[in-house]
């Protein structure tokens, strides 16, 4: 009888995460446009949740050579303070490719985005080469690491 009780929970752990929705390419590309349209949108609680906690940004500045490490609270301040200063943010997604990893737990997309933004009357765009890695945690979708390399 105890064996049987015990296969039962060990049936019922197996088959929670076997239900466990896995990322697709469907999922995840679906979810950075959704990130985008939010930055357009100026979402910034709803930026907040697509972010994990312990988020890492690496940012690469090509024209000044200079790299900069932000935690999720900095990155969202720097988008607070583009929307500050900007208006007619578009955000352009091209070259979206997708890799699952960890079966379906985590997902790495690399991508090309094109940012323009007006700022003191002054169109400005920047094209940058993203990598970007996704994380299911407590079966929500989050960002868990960004590297990006920019023109600017």
């Amino acid at each position: 009888m105890k064996k049987s009780i015990l296969w039962l929970g060990v049936i019922a752990t197996l088959s929670q995460t076997a239900h466990a929705e896995a990322l697709s390419s469907r999922k995840t590309q679906g979810f950075i446009k959704d990130f985008y349209k939010a930055m357009t949108a100026r979402e910034d609680k709803k930026l907040d949740a697509m972010i994990a906690d312990d988020a890492k940004i690496n940012i690469h500045l090509t024209k000044m050579n200079q790299s900069f490490s932000l935690s999720k609270s900095q990155y969202l301040q720097q988008i607070k303070a583009a929307w500050h200063f900007g208006h007619h943010e578009k955000y352009k997604l091209s070259n979206i490719k997708y890799t699952l990893t960890q079966a379906g737990l985590s997902a790495n997309l690399t991508l090309r985005l094109n940012e323009s933004r007006t700022i003191l009357n002054e169109d400005l765009s920047q094209e940058q080469e993203m990598n970007i890695d996704l994380t299911l945690i407590d079966e929500q979708i989050k960002i868990s690491n960004i590297k990006t390399v920019t023109n600017f």
